[in-house]
């Protein structure tokens, strides 16, 4: 498996602290030049086990979505005058500018972000579940279950 078309050997282990919270998988990574030489990177990856541990991560979510909301809201109804008051042919004169692009990446960038926020939760929340059925099962009584359970996690 290692021989001279060999480009990256990669190895990465999940560990979990709990004395932190924190599931971390730690990569490492062996790049072979075709001169001989051996770059090595190691790259811990960490999240925590819970993203909402206060009441202030509440607030400051909800106060972030109820931004983007706002401007939407705002800019849809400005487009809404616009279009009443001069036909859908006035957008381009009359709404576009710099700063409504700006407004507009915001709100996507923003919503995009949101989004990515929640992917992160349900991963966390299955990975959280996967490490509790692995702390269930005992390595040396059942070795084949514990190895595909740690596989999964």
């Amino acid at each position: 498996w290692l021989d001279e078309r060999t480009e990256k050997i990669e190895a990465s282990i999940p560990v979990y602290n709990a004395e932190f919270g924190f599931h971390t998988l730690i990569s490492c990574n062996f790049f072979f030049s075709r001169g001989g030489r051996v770059w090595e990177d190691i790259i811990p990856a960490s999240a925590p086990e819970e993203l909402f541990v206060d009441w202030y991560s509440y607030a400051f979510d909800s106060v972030f979505i109820a931004c983007l909301v706002w401007v939407s809201v705002v800019q849809v109804m400005e487009i809404r005058r616009v279009v009443t008051d001069s036909g859908w042919r006035a957008l381009w004169t009359e709404y576009v500018d710099l700063w409504r692009v700006v407004d507009w990446l915001s709100v996507f960038m923003g919503f995009g972000i949101a989004i990515a926020y929640l992917a992160n939760l349900v991963y966390v929340g299955r990975m959280n579940e996967k490490l509790g059925e692995l702390g269930l099962l005992t390595e040396s009584v059942e070795t084949d279950e514990y190895r595909r359970k740690g596989m999964e996690y």
